[in-house]
This record gives C-alpha cells, sequence and structure tokens, in this order.
C-alpha cells in the first residue's frame, strides 16, 4: 500500500487483479491523467483459473476514470468471489450504468459498502448505476452499497 500510481490517458483500468487466490490492496492512489476512455475503470477483479478468488481493497483513491468498478468471473461462474472493496473513494462523476460496477458471471455478493461514488451518495440511485450480465442475475451475483461513504 502507499502508492502514489499515475496513468496518461487511461484506456482499459487503473488497477487490475487478475487471477489470483488472494490479495489485499490498501491506501493507495491512482489517477488517470489527460483524457481517461470512457471504457476506463478504476478498479478491476477478475478469477479465471486458480480457483476461488478472496481480494480485499480499502483506503484507496481512484481519480478521473470513467467506471468504478468491473468484477468478473471469466471461469464461467463456477469458482467463489470473496470480494471487499469497502472504503475507497471514487474521485469522479457516478450519474449513470454501469459507472459504479459492471457484474460479470458473479454467482457472489460483492461487498462494496462505505466507499464514496463521486458526489452521489443516494444508495438506490447508485445500485442503478450498476450493470449485472445475464449470468449474474441468472447466477444470483449482488453488490452491496449502503452504506455509502460521503464525500
Amino acid at each position: 500500500g502507499g502508492n502514489d500510481i499515475q496513468i496518461s490517458n487511461a484506456a482499459w483500468t487503473g488497477l487490475m487483479i487478475d487471477d489470483v487466490l488472494s490479495a489485499t490492496i490498501s491506501d493507495n492512489s491512482v489517477t488517470s491523467t489527460g483524457t481517461p476512455d470512457e471504457a476506463a475503470v478504476a478498479l478491476a477483479v477478475s478469477g479465471f483459473g486458480v480457483g476461488s478468488t478472496n481480494v480485499q481493497a480499502s483506503g484507496n483513491t481512484f481519480s478521473n476514470f470513467s467506471r468504478a468498478l468491473n468484477v468478473a468471473n471469466w471461469s464461467g461462474g463456477t469458482i467463489d468471489m470473496d470480494v471487499t472493496l469497502t472504503g475507497n473513494v471514487f474521485d469522479f462523476p457516478i450519474d449513470a450504468s454501469p459507472k459504479v460496477a459492471d457484474l460479470v458471471r458473479i454467482k457472489d455478493e460483492i461487498d462494496a459498502r462505505h466507499n464514496v461514488w463521486g458526489t452521489t451518495t443516494d444508495p438506490t440511485v447508485l445500485a442503478t448505476y450498476v450493470h449485472y450480465d445475464a449470468d449474474t442475475i441468472a447466477n444470483g451475483g449482488s453488490i452491496l452499497l449502503d452504506p455509502v461513504g460521503l464525500p
């Protein structure tokens, strides 16, 4: 933790945690300078071949991205995704779907409570800014947003 990461004109992701058994990411600052691509996501977590994935991210600040989260289970939804992303700051406008999160093939409940989502503080509104792919809907995947951190 404690890193200050600068990315010029982010095209896809600021910080990506891909196919790990376990990871803890805390107290980092990740900034996209210039103009990020409309698909540029601040934090992406994906699982595939290693088996169950346990990722914890807290106390991080992500600035100047287009979207906050992408959580994907590329194994077809068969592995467990224990993902807790709490107490982070997403310092950019969060005002449309899928700017909070894009959930792909998720069968688990993602814990994304206590985050700051730009200036949007109503968890009911934030919930409408989450995109669930068909597999996530079929598998019962979800994301917890309430309570929300204040800007």
